[in-house]
């Protein structure tokens, strides 16, 4: 049942791509596409809910900013909103940077990460994470995450190298609620230098410390994590198990 409708321009004027809201669903960040799509033109902009009032626009096509040069994949970008509502991510351009929009400070960093990845938070609003490689084929640092600390998320953060899982479309990064630990999934990859194949796995970290405290790799394949329960002692993801089959698991941390 539609229980309500929110309409950008007309069918062949706009389309909506991505939608992320907090977690009351009063502050909604909306990215949509122009048509026609001669400059792959887009935007994002956030909006008060119920109201539908528009609190900001033109997110990622300030002058100058990449999006005017045709450099954001809109259909592939996505965005983000932190629990509260205060942090807004949206992609700046093709495959290295999103942008944070912190709107108590109204203020903004461009910080590196792939646009094609949601942006997960801590409860706290603490930290975030993004997922910052592998920038070419040839780039050691495969599956490198980035958590970054919103207080100054330019110069405060902490890279994470799993060294693994390429596949945009296979990988995933999620936080749990104290934002104690990063969990990130990856599809595995053949390493040339060392003539062998990285399986896929999951791996999870302790980010103050920066220990590794769980790491399993298996012959099938690691896919999206579905969050930390709410004590963060587990949390779920999918797999393809060469014994178990493909599912759901609980890991225990």
């Amino acid at each position: 049942v539609v229980v309500d409708s929110i309409m950008l321009r007309t069918s062949s004027r706009s389309n909506a791509l991505d939608v992320a809201c907090s977690r009351d669903a009063r502050i909604l960040c909306l990215m949509y596409r122009y048509y026609p799509l001669d400059d792959d033109r887009g935007d994002a902009m956030i909006m008060d809910y119920p109201s539908k009032t528009i609190i900001a626009r033109d997110l990622c096509s300030q002058p100058g900013s990449p999006a005017d040069r045709g450099q954001i994949e809109w259909p592939f970008s996505r965005v983000s909103v932190s629990p509260s509502g205060r942090y807004v991510v949206v992609p700046w351009d093709y495959i290295s940077n999103v942008k944070i929009i912190d709107r108590e400070r109204d203020t903004s960093w461009i910080i590196p990460g792939l646009p094609w990845h949601k942006t997960p938070f801590d409860d706290k609003e603490t930290v975030c994470a993004t997922w910052d490689g592998p920038n070419s084929e040839h780039d050691e640092n495969y599956g490198q995450c980035r958590v970054s600390w919103l207080a100054n998320p330019v110069e405060v953060f902490r890279t994470f190298g799993a060294r693994y899982g390429s596949d945009v479309e296979d990988s995933d990064l999620a936080l749990s609620h104290n934002g104690q630990y990063l969990a990130y999934s990856g599809s595995g990859r053949y390493d040339w230098l060392m003539q062998q194949t990285l399986y896929p796995g999951l791996t999870v970290w302790e980010i103050e410390s920066g220990r590794l405290i769980y790491d399993s790799h298996y012959e099938g394949g690691a896919g999206q994590i579905w969050g930390f329960g709410p004590d963060d002692s587990w949390f779920v993801a999918w797999l393809s198990h060469p014994v178990y089959g493909n599912g759901r698991y609980v890991f225990f941390v």
